[in-house]
């Protein structure tokens, strides 16, 4: 890109973003003379391109209706490549937030799990105890009934 054309970055659609007109509206107004352009090879052939220095003096020199002057400058931030990428991007941490909660969901199923298996080792240990009991002779049961009053 030579020196001439790095400064004409913007193209029809950026200019007629900035400047509230049509994309005809702004080749008729590079074609009366009001806007200076070159024209390169593009996807779609030859297109126009436009100084943002230019344009940025014109959309502050452009007059509301009532004789108010206008006192913009161009924003590149409103490109539809910008909003893309700003949508994108709050896409991006909507995602991240459902990932965090559905994280949170399940170290906390995963707490309230350990704490359901401890609970189950017990009972187990505790039926276990029960059933050697009841595995156990009449006459072993009786000593340990013995025992247990004589404490």
């Amino acid at each position: 890109m030579t020196q001439e054309s790095a400064k004409y970055d913007l193209t029809t659609n950026q200019v007629a973003q900035a400047l509230g007109i049509t994309e005809r509206s702004v080749r008729r107004k590079a074609k009366s003379g009001q806007l200076s352009y070159i024209k390169i090879r593009g996807k779609r052939g030859l297109e126009l391109r436009f100084s943002s220095e230019e344009v940025g003096q014109l959309i502050s020199k452009q007059e509301i209706q009532g004789g108010q002057s206008l006192d913009l400058t161009y924003d590149p931030t409103q490109t539809q490549a910008y909003r893309d990428l700003l949508l994108r991007h709050e896409q991006a941490l909507y995602r991240i937030g459902l990932l965090e909660g559905e994280r949170n969901r399940l170290k906390e199923l995963e707490s309230g799990r350990v704490e359901e298996i401890e609970k189950l080792r017990s009972e187990i240990g505790e039926l276990k105890s029960e059933l050697e009991k009841a595995r156990m002779s009449w006459w072993k049961r009786l000593r340990l009934w013995l025992e247990k009053r004589q404490a």
